[in-house]
């Protein structure tokens, strides 16, 4: 039980530092610079649909 408890302590902190991460970091896309938090946000996007979709055809 222990190791569960310190399992979800951790969780918001490696997210925090994942946040952190993605919007210190600046990356190019077509010649510009972008802040990578919108590439972030692409990406929960997209991992959104596909799971709902994954969960539509379980159903």
């Amino acid at each position: 039980m222990g190791g569960d408890e310190r399992a979800v302590r951790l969780q918001p902190g490696l997210l925090a530092i994942a946040l952190l991460g993605f919007t210190v970091a600046p990356y190019t896309v077509d010649g510009t610079n972008r802040i990578a938090i919108t590439g972030l946000i692409g990406w929960l996007g997209w991992a959104t649909w596909i799971v709902a979709y994954g969960v539509t055809l379980n159903l």
